[in-house]
C-alpha cells in the first residue's frame, strides 16, 4: 500500500496516511477482506455432487474399502499468502471479479490418501 500513497502525496502536495485511505475507501463501501479459497461450484457441479452422494448413500464397508480419499495442500516459501487482501463491498465474497493466484511463486505440493482396508473372516 506504501507504494500506491506516495503517488497522490506528489502529485497533491498533501501527506496522505495509510488510515486515511482506508477510512475514504470505508465511506464508499470498500473493505480490505480475505479472498475466497476455494472453487466456486456452478448448479451443474453441485447437481452432479448430489447424484454421487445419493448413488453411494447406502454402500457396505466392503464396497468403501475399493475407494482412495486423497486431499493435497501447497505451501508458499515466499510472503504469506493467506495475508493477502482485496479491496470489495460487502456482498460479492464469491464472485468471479475476487480472484486469487492460487499456484504463483516456488512452493511446496504435499498429496496424501487413505483407503479403508476390509478384512472378512
Amino acid at each position: 500500500m506504501e507504494h500506491n500513497i506516495r503517488p497522490v502525496s506528489s502529485a497533491t502536495g498533501t501527506t496522505v496516511s495509510r488510515q486515511i485511505v482506508y477510512r475514504s475507501l470505508g465511506h464508499f463501501g470498500l473493505y480490505a477482506r480475505r479472498p475466497v479459497r476455494c472453487v466456486p461450484l456452478t448448479a451443474t457441479h453441485c447437481r452432479l455432487r448430489l447424484t454421487c452422494s445419493r448413488a453411494h448413500a447406502l454402500w457396505t464397508p466392503q464396497q468403501w474399502s475399493c475407494v482412495m480419499f486423497s486431499d493435497e495442500s501447497r505451501f508458499s516459501l515466499q510472503s504469506d499468502s493467506r495475508r493477502t487482501l482485496i479491496w470489495r463491498v460487502s456482498g460479492i465474497r464469491y464472485h468471479q471479479e475476487n480472484p486469487i493466484d492460487h499456484y504463483g511463486g516456488a512452493g511446496w505440493l504435499v498429496w496424501g490418501g487413505i483407503i479403508l482396508v476390509w478384512f472378512q473372516n
